[in-house]
Order: C-alpha cells, then sequence, then structure tokens
C-alpha cells in the first residue's frame, strides 16, 4: 500500500490489485513505464488520475478503472477488492465457504 506522498503529482500511474496466497488482498501503485513484475497480481487498471491516488481513494478507483483483464471489481468498507462475482455472492447470502473465491483463496477480511 501506498502512502499520499509517494505519488509524484509529475509522473503517471496505474494500479496493481493483488491477492497473496494466504489471501491477503491489496492495491500497488505502479508507474507507468517501469516493468512491474509482481506474481500476486490479479489485475491492472489503466492510468488512475492523480487526486484519487493521493487520497487513497480505492472506490473511487476501483470505479474509475479500465481494468486491462476486462475484470470487474468492488471495494468493501474495509478497502478489500473483490471481484463482481464475489460481491454479487455477497449480495445473494451465500455463505463464506460457499462463494466461489476468485483463485479459490478467500480474502482476510476485518474481523467482525
Amino acid at each position: 500500500m501506498w502512502k499520499n506522498y509517494d505519488v509524484d503529482e509529475g509522473k503517471e500511474y496505474t494500479v496493481a490489485l493483488c491477492q497473496s496466497s494466504n489471501g491477503r488482498r491489496y492495491f500497488d501503485l505502479v508507474e507507468i513505464g517501469t516493468v512491474y513484475a509482481n506474481a500476486e497480481m490479479v489485475a491492472m487498471t489503466a492510468k488512475i488520475p492523480y487526486d484519487l491516488l493521493f487520497r487513497r481513494d480505492f472506490e473511487g478507483i476501483v470505479s474509475h478503472s479500465n481494468f486491462i483483464n476486462g475484470m470487474q471489481f468492488g471495494v468493501d468498507p474495509h478497502g478489500i477488492w473483490l471481484t463482481s462475482t464475489e460481491i454479487k455472492e455477497f449480495q445473494k447470502g451465500i455463505s463464506h465457504d460457499q462463494i466461489k473465491w476468485l483463485n479459490g483463496i478467500p480474502p482476510n477480511f476485518a474481523p467482525a
């Protein structure tokens, strides 16, 4: 996760949505024109406006973005990204152990 002072107004960025093998889902700031080699990357956005990055507005980033692989995402209140399929299953009331998690790995949610 980046800090707002990591975002240089004179540079352009995309954001990688990543998931570790233990289910940790996170956002990673990627400067356009650099090589990004992270095996945990699930999707990459197109260019993101500076103000969304500076404010770390994850909901704005996800709703504003076109993803290179065409997937659609949302963000829960704790900043954990979810695929549109996962969100729909949540909304239907499907239990956590029955949801078709991306890569078969449930995210690490904040304790209830």
